[in-house]
């Protein structure tokens, strides 16, 4: 898929499925993880920030916030919806992050997306 198409969909995705689907179960994970008020949350394979946005709401901080994804153009649209969290472009097994600066790592749906789903884990 060119990065034009890759685009056309991301934000059909955040503007259409996000908000029905995926949107309801964030608060769940965000339970699950632990997160709280001034928390450190890592979102990892974030793609257009989805639950990102929402862990920022709930830090209530949106610098202690960061989402990682490999797709630069999804972290494109992104940092357009929310420039004040911190956006990275990574690989989701080579993170670019020291140990202990994060509260909570979460991994929305994105697990099933990654090629080596334990390697990322670790």
């Amino acid at each position: 898929m060119n990065e034009a198409n890759l685009i056309a969909a991301a934000e059909w995705f955040d503007q259409r499925f996000a908000p029905a689907v995926l949107e309801p179960w964030a608060e769940s994970l965000l339970d699950a993880a632990h997160v709280a008020e001034g928390d450190a949350v890592l979102d990892v394979g974030c793609r257009t920030g989805v639950f990102t946005r929402l862990a920022a709401e709930r830090t209530g901080d949106a610098t202690r916030v960061t989402g990682l994804d490999p797709e630069g153009a999804l972290l494109a649209i992104a940092g357009q919806r929310a420039p004040g969290i911190q956006w990275r472009c990574s690989a989701t097994t080579d993170l670019p992050f020291g140990r202990g600066l994060f509260d909570a790592v979460v991994a929305g749906f994105s697990l099933t997306r990654f090629d080596d789903p334990r390697a990322t884990v670790r």
